[in-house]
């Protein structure tokens, strides 16, 4: 109780103090404004409103300008670059023009052998006078005689083509001593004796340089029966 006491006391002067200090500041107040009068109290207070209505008119708009131009701006939104179109140039060479292929000739053989069912055919030469062509040949039987019968026209009759492609017929045939401008012309030879014969062509167009094709067609005899042949010698000179 007696530090309860002693503590009260503490607080009541202490109130004490500040209750004078209070008092004095405010009589100090009172006779300021007793000394300067109402009016320079007012005074002052009309000035200093004045400061602070010049300084919001000279201040206060910078402001607002500034505090709206201190907004971030929004960035433009960028367009896509493209990218550059790449231009490639292509240089254009001319084809080279088609060399056409050196036309081979044939090689012209006067003479040719052939063998077909037991005969040798011998094409000695193909003369022409004027348009008449004559091919000469001599015909060998091998082993034994046979018959032999050579065909001059018809389906399966003898024939030439000469390089211009102009098919002639033949117009005469001549073996041994025989001779026919018929369908045919049939005789026996003896065994392996070379025997002439002739295949005459007529008309023989201006055009021809050789023959392409001379073709022989006949039969020989083989026992009790025939044997077909077809012989075609080509690439032929004209004498």
């Amino acid at each position: 109780m007696m530090i309860a006491g002693s503590r009260l006391r503490i607080v009541l002067f202490l109130g004490v103090l500040l209750f004078g200090f209070s008092g004095s500041v405010l009589a100090d107040f009172s006779d300021l404004n007793n000394a300067f009068g109402e009016s320079s109290y007012e005074r002052q207070q009309r000035q200093a409103q004045k400061g602070f209505e010049d300084f919001d008119a000279e201040f206060g708009e910078e402001s607002d300008d500034v505090s709206a131009n201190t907004e971030p701006k929004r960035a433009a939104p960028q367009e896509a670059v493209k990218p550059a179109s790449v231009i490639v140039v292509v240089p254009v060479v001319a084809p080279e023009p088609r060399k056409r292929a050196p036309k081979i000739e044939p090689v012209l053989l006067p003479r040719q052998t052939m063998e077909k069912s037991g005969l040798t055919f011998d094409l000695k030469s193909c003369r022409q006078v004027e348009k008449t062509l004559n091919c000469g040949f001599m015909i060998t039987s091998n082993s034994f005689d046979r018959s032999v019968t050579v065909w001059l026209s018809g389906s399966n009759g003898s024939r030439m083509l000469d390089n211009a492609g102009n098919e002639y017929s033949v117009s005469s045939i001549a073996i041994g001593s025989k001779k026919s401008e018929n369908w045919y012309l049939s005789t026996t030879l003896v065994s392996d004796i070379p025997t002439k014969a002739n295949l005459r062509f007529t008309n023989i167009s201006s055009e021809a340089s050789s023959l392409a094709v001379l073709q022989v067609q006949g039969h020989a005899s083989r026992g009790q029966g025939k044997d077909h042949f077809d012989l075609k010698f080509r690439d032929v000179a004209i004498e």
